[in-house]
Formats: C-alpha cells, structure tokens, sequence
C-alpha cells in the first residue's frame, strides 16, 4: 500500500507542476500579444489621426 500511495503522488506532483508550467507559459504568451497590441495602438494615434486632422482643419 505505501509503494503505491508513494507512486500516486509522484504522479500526483508532476501533474501539478506540468498544470503550473502550462499555465505560466499560457499567461506569457497572453502577456506577450496584449502589451505589443497596446504599444502599437499607443503609437499610431498620437501622431497619424491627431496630427493629420489638425493640420487638414487649420488650412
């Protein structure tokens, strides 16, 4: 009984640190591909939309 119950939870362990390796690498990648989207949106406005329409309004 002990060697198994040993075994159950060697298995159980590992499956907790895959399920947290997953998670970790999961949220990284969502990190990744919404802080490049803000920084990109971030940039374009300011200079092209803004810019553009005040200089077509003043002429």
């Amino acid at each position: 009984m002990r060697e198994k119950d040993r075994e159950l939870a060697r298995r159980r362990r590992r499956r907790k640190k895959a399920k947290k390796l997953r998670a970790k690498e999961t949220h990284e990648q969502i990190e990744q591909t919404t802080v490049s989207k803000k920084k990109t949106t971030k940039r374009r406005k300011p200079s092209e939309s803004k810019g553009t329409e005040s200089k077509e309004e003043s002429e």
